[in-house]
């Protein structure tokens, strides 16, 4: 009669409990936070659109922002551009 291998089985047994474990987690506590996200999700786009985030923040996620691009201010020093001493 054959021996039922101890070291595999034990294995096994630990990755169906681990995806037991897994699967409840997802229904019982991951359900509610990815239901919230859906949510958000479908608002955000039909919001009108925000100044855009210095720092990011996730209840902005899929919200249109506006940005305004100023042109560019150049200075010119005195003496920019030659050899010596600028003050």
């Amino acid at each position: 009669m054959r021996r039922v291998p101890v070291l595999p089985t034990l294995v096994v047994g630990l990755a169906v409990a681990a995806m037991i474990a897994l699967g409840l987690w997802q229904l019982l506590i991951r359900l509610p936070e990815k239901e919230a996200q859906l949510a958000q999700l479908a608002a955000n786009p039909t919001r009108p659109p925000i100044a855009f985030p210095v720092a990011p923040d996730d209840r902005l996620l899929f919200r249109r922002s506006a940005a305004t691009c100023r042109p560019p201010v150049t200075v010119t020093l005195a003496g920019a551009g030659a050899a010596g001493f600028r003050a």
